[in-house]
């Protein structure tokens, strides 16, 4: 006598590994393409010849947010605070030249300082946000997030290759 007794139909029993595959095909289909796009723009494919500045924005910043090369202050208009754009602490993204099960993520360090030369120093992120890794904090009264970090580095590239080169888009607006 048994003490478990299952009564699936076959039609339940060909379902749950049918939902199974699918999960598994949508789930490939996630970690194959998922280094190819990068904040709405394309990035170039697999084993392209390109060059790090390809992977420099083509447009100026959306209206709320600055754009600063490292060691650049910002005053952002109409805002009583200025960000600078201290150094890049780590950058573990996807190369754009490959493929990848993990985006990676990268972290910057900024100073804000308001008008009474009051300064904090922050630490934002952006990519793959684990443990206590955040793009987003608030700074005398205003929301600061880093939106994006250019240039996407390449399998041939260090961070010490890319210092100096950096730029990063930042969204300043006020809190609340």
């Amino acid at each position: 006598m048994s003490l478990f007794k299952l009564n699936f139909s076959q039609t339940q029993a060909y379902k749950i590994p049918r939902k199974i595959g699918l999960l598994l095909g949508v789930g490939t289909l996630f970690a194959v393409t998922g280094c190819q796009s990068v904040s709405g723009k394309t990035q170039p494919k697999v084993g392209e010849n390109v060059h790090l500045t390809d992977t420099y924005p083509n447009l100026p910043p959306a209206k709320d947010m600055i754009r600063l090369k490292e060691k650049q202050t910002l005053k952002p208009e109409g805002l009583p605070i200025s960000v600078s754009f201290d150094q890049v602490l780590s950058d573990d993204r996807c190369p754009y030249n490959a493929q990848c099960i993990w985006a990676g993520n990268a972290t910057v360090s900024m100073t804000v300082t308001n008008n009474d030369g009051k300064a904090e120093r922050i630490n934002l992120s952006s990519g793959d946000l684990r443990g206590d890794l955040k793009r987003k904090t608030t700074v005398f009264g205003h929301s600061i997030s880093l939106e994006t970090i250019y240039p996407t580095p390449s399998t041939n590239t260090s961070l010490q290759d890319l210092k100096g080169l950096y730029m990063i888009d930042v969204k300043v607006v006020p809190a609340g």
